[in-house]
């Protein structure tokens, strides 16, 4: 369906409001969003400038590596510069289990130069100027429009034979938290309705597959299961004592590997979940999502789009119930008001 506007006809698909400069350029006619909102819902080209902005040096910098991602990350890059046959991540695993004490302790220190630099940068954080953000979310868009623009073809094939394959056209690479904050305190998680503009419309999965191109039909997502089906899994995706599966694994996993084997899917669907449609309170994934993705060849048929509005509206529940950081997707949040301002100045318009 396409809808004339006053200066672009644009045919709306999944994500296409993130990336099409036609409609910004539209919205901002029709006096939708403010000047900062659409800086952030850029085209690639506005992308470019947003690279140019001077970072700010008060950002937290990214948490250290372990041994073993260190050991991971090389042997990735050997394998990727010879002509040999990329090693897997199981073996590359198993070949660190095979390494001696003094053979690890080379990577170990790399860890810990690492972790001291952290604790050096981080200590320089102005504890007063970061005391100013009030809304925590774990949502990780630049790493991941990163990555995403970062596959393989047969990658993307993969990632779209899945079901996700609206996020291949993710670009949007940073939130107005302020924005997130207000739509937040406006959703009722229990009636799933966002008040907005004097409306209160219900939220449904169907409205996450129209803006994150995620299934909304078929099964439920089960998070719950037998131990032992995913001890494998546990063991290939370095699953931590408290159950996690850290997202830095994940992300050097997908960024190092060229195959599009079930290894690269489940890390794949785990990342993009911990770091855009679930993230959580750490910087992780927990080993229960293990549950959903253990069958490969029926992940495509899980509604997802269910899933991740599920998700959300528990995460809204236990923020506005005092807990400080939000759980769940607000950047659909983000987006859906958009699309709720543009319906509206079209058919007022009409």
């Amino acid at each position: 369906m396409q809808y004339s506007l006053p200066s672009a006809r644009v045919k709306l698909t999944p994500l296409r409001l993130l990336t099409s400069a036609p409609l910004l350029h539209s919205l901002q006619l029709l006096h939708a969003p403010p000047p900062q909102l659409l800086l952030l819902l850029t085209s690639t080209a506005h992308d470019e400038e947003l690279k140019m902005v001077k970072e700010d040096h008060n950002a937290v910098p990214k948490h250290p590596c372990n041994g073993w991602i260190y050991f991971f990350q090389e042997q990735s890059k050997m394998t990727k510069k010879s002509s040999s046959k990329r090693m897997s991540m199981s073996e590359i695993r198993e070949k660190w289990k095979a390494l001696g004490d003094k053979a690890k302790q080379k990577y170990i220190e790399k860890a810990k130069l690492s972790s001291e630099a952290y604790k050096e940068q981080k200590v320089k954080v102005d504890p007063q100027e970061n005391s100013k953000e009030t809304f925590i979310t774990r949502t990780q868009l630049k790493t991941a429009c990163d990555i995403i623009r970062n596959l393989e073809p047969q990658q993307v094939e993969s990632v779209k034979a899945m079901g996700f394959g609206g996020l291949l056209r993710l670009k949007c690479t940073r939130l107005d938290r302020k924005l997130c904050e207000q739509l937040v305190s406006k959703f009722d998680p229990i009636s799933l309705c966002l008040y907005v503009h004097g409306k209160s419309p219900i939220i449904t999965p169907l409205d996450v597959h129209h803006i994150l191109g995620l299934p909304c039909e078929g099964k439920r997502v089960i998070l719950k299961g037998d131990i032992s089906e995913i001890l494998p899994l546990c063991e290939t995706h370095c699953v931590g004592a408290q159950g996690t599966i850290p997202l830095r694994h994940l992300e050097n996993y997908v960024r190092n590997t060229e195959d599009n084997d079930d290894n690269f899917k489940v890390a794949f669907v785990l990342f993009i979940m911990g770091a855009v449609l679930c993230p959580t309170s750490e910087l992780g994934v927990n080993r229960r999502f293990l549950h959903a993705v253990k069958d490969v060849s029926s992940i495509s048929e899980l509604n997802w789009s269910q899933f991740v509005l599920d998700f959300l509206a528990k995460g809204i529940q236990k923020y506005q119930d005092g807990r400080k950081v939000i759980r769940g997707c607000v950047l659909f949040l983000m987006v859906h008001l958009l699309t709720l301002f543009f319906y509206i100045k079209v058919v007022a318009s009409l």
